[in-house]
């Protein structure tokens, strides 16, 4: 799932460039918008560990809401970091 949505982030920013001129390579959307979304592919199994262990909607709810700020933090800054490095063509 994580890859599709990786994979669809990177063809959309590769097919719609931002300003006429400024198109990138396939290979740096891919790098740029797919990575970030392999956060997913580790956070998602945390979720859910985390559901089935703490069963209390009282529990798990504040736990959710910790673990989703992380990922989403996490995924923000390799957002802007792969996004720098791949129109600089860093790797």
């Amino acid at each position: 799932m994580c890859t599709v949505a990786g994979l669809l982030a990177a063809w959309q920013i590769y097919a719609l460039p931002r300003v006429p001129g400024d198109e990138l390579s396939f290979g740096q959307a891919l790098r740029w918008r797919y990575l970030p979304w392999q956060v997913w592919v580790f956070g998602m199994p945390l979720i859910g560990l985390v559901r089935r262990r703490f069963a209390s909607l009282v529990a798990s709810v504040p736990l959710h809401i910790v673990m989703y700020a992380a990922i989403t933090v996490t995924n923000t800054v390799l957002i802007y970091t792969c996004g720098s490095l791949a129109e600089s063509d860093g790797f």
